[in-house]
């Protein structure tokens, strides 16, 4: 599926909010995916030497999407905390 420019905006926005919780980010993956009634939104972040990755559905795209970076959120939460 070829995003549309406000759903590029809306991503990039709620990704500018990981922004102060790396050190260094090596790469972002970001995917949408329609699959009969599900919107897939799937995120890969190589950061830190970790891997995150997450894939959510949803059959609204845009909430799948924020699913997805809800549970970013607390992967990046537990994984600060494991190493500090």
């Amino acid at each position: 599926m070829e995003p549309t420019q406000s759903l590029k905006d809306y991503v990039s926005d709620k990704l500018d909010k990981l922004d102060g919780r790396f050190h260094h980010v090596e790469g972002v993956d970001a995917r949408l995916e329609v699959l009969k009634q599900d919107q897939i939104f799937e995120i890969t972040i190589h950061a830190e030497s970790t891997v995150f990755h997450i894939k959510k559905s949803h059959s609204d795209l845009y909430a799948s999407i924020d699913t997805c970076l809800d549970t970013l959120h607390k992967q990046v939460d537990k994984h600060h905390k494991k190493t500090n």
